[in-house]
């Protein structure tokens, strides 16, 4: 996690950073994606997880969650939910691959 200052003519902003450029980069290789995949599948444009990766953006709150969840798998569970989403993504398409890492990203339903 990281903070930001940022300064302007007026006033200084300090802005809170959900995720830093290197554990993106983390998350995306240990799913073996590739920036086109990721951003397909988080319907985001490539640039933008370029940018993500580089700090000159930060994702989105929505993403940002997705991400630290995303970095609790272990190297297998990783590496099995990334082909998953490769398979949706050359079957069904962005919104399947999404909801394929969405549930790797969610914390388990309890029993009732």
């Amino acid at each position: 996690m990281a903070y930001a200052l940022t300064l302007t003519a007026n006033y200084a902003v300090y802005t809170f950073n959900s995720m830093l450029p290197t554990d993106i980069v983390a998350v995306r290789h240990a799913l073996g994606l590739t920036q086109a995949e990721l951003a397909q599948t988080l319907d985001v444009h490539v640039l933008t997880v370029s940018k993500w990766e580089r700090g000159i953006l930060t994702p989105s709150a929505r993403n940002g969650a997705i991400f630290r969840r995303l970095e609790r798998l272990d190297g297998v569970a990783a590496r099995v939910v990334g082909e998953a989403v490769k398979v949706a993504l050359a079957d069904a398409g962005g919104l399947v691959a999404y909801y394929v890492l969405l549930g790797a990203a969610l914390p388990p339903r309890a029993e009732p």
